[in-house]
């Protein structure tokens, strides 16, 4: 017992994981090869093509949101709150192309207002 190192939880759960693909078969070695790939490639052409961008959008339509931006700011929080809503404002006028609800809405004249007024 003395010789024989004690495997952690996670090193024993990865010693079972590659015993388990080792006794896989070619074919099903490759399906999987081919269904990680198709996985990453899906993920990687997800996070490029905007949908960062709407769900963006849909913060700023929450009313977490516009309370934050619209309560009277304390001393302590003006600077932080008007700097804050003015990113905002110009980030939601960026997503206006891409996010035509928040254009057809009042979202951005809120942000606007909340902007000038914080």
């Amino acid at each position: 017992m003395d010789g024989i190192p004690k495997l952690t939880a996670n090193e024993l759960r990865r010693q079972r994981d590659r015993e388990r693909y080792a006794a896989l078969s070619v074919e099903e070695k490759a399906a999987r090869v081919q269904k990680n790939r198709e996985n990453r490639k899906r993920k990687k052409s997800a996070s490029t093509s905007g949908t960062a961008i709407i769900s963006t959008c849909a913060f700023l339509h929450t009313r977490v949101f516009l309370h934050t931006c619209l309560q009277k700011p304390t001393n302590l929080r003006k600077y932080f709150l008007r700097h804050t809503c003015r990113i905002l404002l110009h980030a939601a006028q960026a997503m206006s192309q891409a996010c035509p609800s928040l254009s057809r809405g009042n979202g951005l004249r809120v942000l606007q207002s909340a902007s000038l007024h914080a």
